[in-house]
């Protein structure tokens, strides 16, 4: 059973996307994360090669992937995998990415990286996308802009979708502030990409 959206959501008539590589490039997706951008913004060395920082995140996967299998059916958003700490700068953009990429690898599913740091959109500064759409965005145009804010790399099944929100208008700052619903996004994009991994 896929995860639902809940009734209240302003989401919640989104219709899912349907089962298909979602994730490959198309005329909507004029830019491509290389692998070099990716090692450059933290992600350990994948494929072919093994170093022990890698190797970490692959046992981390290990345990994703078993949690994921044992949830109840009734858990919604099973495919949504928080990275989260306690204090600033103790690495969840570090951590998130590894462990997107360590899943992109091993997992069989596509995985959907997503920056939800409001303080210093941090993945999508290094990544190199601070000013694109993204998640903010999608409050103004769910159903479009999630289409085409999410951006492929050049690992296999695994794309990244910016934080968002830089034009400055009213909507976007109105849902950056705090206490608006940004876990309503985060849950639309894990039922958009039901059958995805999303990381946060």
């Amino acid at each position: 059973v896929s995860p639902a959206i809940h009734p209240s959501s302003p989401y919640a008539g989104i219709v899912p996307e349907p089962q298909r590589d979602v994730f490959a490039r198309s005329a909507d997706h004029e830019k491509t994360i290389s692998i070099k951008t990716l090692e450059g913004a933290g992600m350990a060395s994948f494929g072919g090669h093994r170093d022990r920082v890698g190797e970490e995140f692959r046992i981390a996967r290990q345990h994703v992937m078993q949690t994921m299998a044992t949830a109840d059916a009734s858990v919604p958003h099973r495919n949504l995998v928080m990275v989260t700490s306690s204090r600033p700068g103790e690495g969840k953009s570090f951590a998130a990415l590894n462990l997107a990429a360590a899943l992109a690898e091993g997992s069989g599913r596509q995985v959907l990286l997503v920056d939800a740091d409001m303080r210093d959109r941090s993945l999508s500064r290094l990544l190199g996308f601070a000013d694109d759409p993204g998640l903010l965005d999608l409050d103004m145009s769910p159903s479009q802009s999630i289409r085409t804010a999410v951006i492929p790399s050049s690992l296999d099944n695994l794309a990244f979708l910016p934080l968002g929100g830089s034009g400055g208008n009213e909507t976007t700052r109105a849902v950056a502030m705090p206490g608006n619903p940004v876990s309503a996004l985060l849950e639309h994009v894990a039922s958009y990409f039901r059958d995805s991994i999303v990381v946060v």
